[in-house]
């Protein structure tokens, strides 16, 4: 038995079967513009302001350290967003790579612990 002529567990008909009745409702594809893809997913921030995407670390402005943020890439372009606000933006890098830009960890506080009287 081929792998069309089993019964699929969702619609539960055979596939071939699926196939017949819905063939000649599909349309070419034609001259339309491919679907845009854009792999994309949640990350949190870490204290560094680091984001973890695809093997590279990417800088985020410091205040958004240990935050959610949500992380796009399309077309070479890596966005990082913090709800609807797109707060950094980097060209994809390789693999093993960290990428900063210097405006996001400018002012941001190195203080370690006062010391104790």
């Amino acid at each position: 038995m081929s792998w069309n002529e089993g019964v699929h567990g969702t619609t539960h008909e055979k596939p071939v079967t699926r196939w017949t009745s819905e063939r000649g409702a599909l349309q070419p594809v034609g001259n339309r513009p491919p679907y845009p893809f854009a792999e994309d997913g949640p990350r949190r921030m870490a204290r560094d302001a680091y984001v973890a995407w695809q093997g590279s670390r990417y800088s985020v402005p410091w205040q958004y350290a240990g935050k959610d943020v949500w992380v796009c890439e399309q077309a070479g372009r890596v966005e990082l967003f913090h709800g609807a606000d797109r707060i950094a933006q980097h060209d994809r890098a390789a693999r093993h790579r960290v990428v900063t830009l210097a405006e996001h960890h400018r002012g941001i506080p190195l203080g370690g612990k006062k010391p104790r009287r």
